[in-house]
Order: structure tokens, then C-alpha cells, then sequence
């Protein structure tokens, strides 16, 4: 099997060389041609997989680079959904360090008191409209979007024994 026939097998175009681009094998155009750099960078991937090293992408290659593209894709996924996921404010230096950044970014002119008032959310809710986020809960997304690191927040880090959290003082103001 000829490397232009197996690229056509796999009704997309071009989509060896760029599935071996996006895993770092191949530096080349995306041209469908099979030139000496395509098949250097197959063998460079069947290396790193422990496949027999024959430079022609066999159908053992093909399934591997399919299988690989697959993984990638799911990483992508659950790195889409880990940024999607609410993160729980529940400590009142957390609620500040958001209305102190939300106040730099010129969302907020409210008082950084640690309460998670209207004026909060409205303000969490105007800069998400902004970046064109989902708008209403705090996820990791927005915090990120602020330059906040979601995992510097009480609710996800790891909990010290005999601690607590104060969530529903928070609102009470």
C-alpha cells in the first residue's frame, strides 16, 4: 500500500501528515505527497510506539495514529470539561481575591469584603458576558479568564482534617 492510497483510505485530506504534526513527528507541509520528511516522521512515530520501523503507513500505523488522535481528542475533551466545571467559592479570601481582580479589570466598584453579594455576581456575570463565557456560576474557565488559578481556591484544595468551610455566612450579609 502506497502512502498516497492510504491517506485516500482514510477519507480525509491530508490526515496522516497532520495527525503526525499535531503529535510532533512532522514539521512539513500538509500536501498529501509522500516524500522522504512524511515517511521519515512515520518512522519517527512508529518508533516511539515500539512498531515496526518500515517508513509506509501500514494499516498497524494507521490505527495507531487513529488511536492516538482519539486520545488527544478525548484529552482535549476532558480538559474542555475540567475548565466548564463550577469551582465552589466558599472562603471569604477567595471571595476578596475575585472582587479585588474583578475591581483591576474594571467589573466591580463595590467593597472587597469577602461576601458574595449582588454586586458580585453581577459583576462575575457582566465580565463572563464580556469574554463570552456561559454566564452565572464561577468555573474554572472564568477564574482562568480573570488570571486567577482555579486550583489556589479553598473548595479545591485538599482539606486539612478537623477544617470548615463558611459558604453560608458568606451570602448572609
Amino acid at each position: 500500500m502506497t502512502l498516497t492510497h492510504a491517506l485516500d483510505r482514510m477519507n480525509e485530506p491530508r490526515p496522516a501528515q497532520q495527525r503526525l504534526r499535531t503529535l510532533g513527528f512532522y514539521e512539513g507541509p500538509i500536501n498529501g505527497e509522500p516524500t522522504a520528511e512524511t515517511q521519515m516522521a512515520i518512522e519517527r512515530f512508529q518508533r516511539s510506539r515500539g512498531m515496526s520501523t518500515t517508513a509506509r503507513l501500514d494499516s498497524h500505523t494507521l490505527n495507531a495514529l487513529r488511536s492516538d488522535e482519539s486520545a488527544r481528542q478525548a484529552e482535549e475533551a476532558r480538559r474542555r470539561a475540567a475548565l466548564a466545571r463550577p469551582v465552589a467559592v466558599t472562603e471569604a479570601t477567595d471571595v476578596r481575591t475575585i472582587q479585588n481582580r474583578l475591581r483591576q479589570l474594571n467589573f466591580y466598584d463595590g467593597p472587597a469584603d469577602g461576601v458574595w453579594g449582588q454586586g458580585t455576581q453581577q459583576a462575575i456575570e457582566g465580565f463572563q458576558r464580556a469574554k463570552g463565557m456561559p454566564v452565572g456560576q464561577v468555573t474554572a474557565q472564568t477564574l482562568s479568564a480573570m488570571g486567577l488559578d482555579p486550583n489556589s481556591f479553598a473548595a479545591n484544595r485538599p482539606t486539612a482534617p478537623g477544617s470548615s468551610t463558611v459558604s453560608a455566612a458568606l451570602m448572609a450579609r
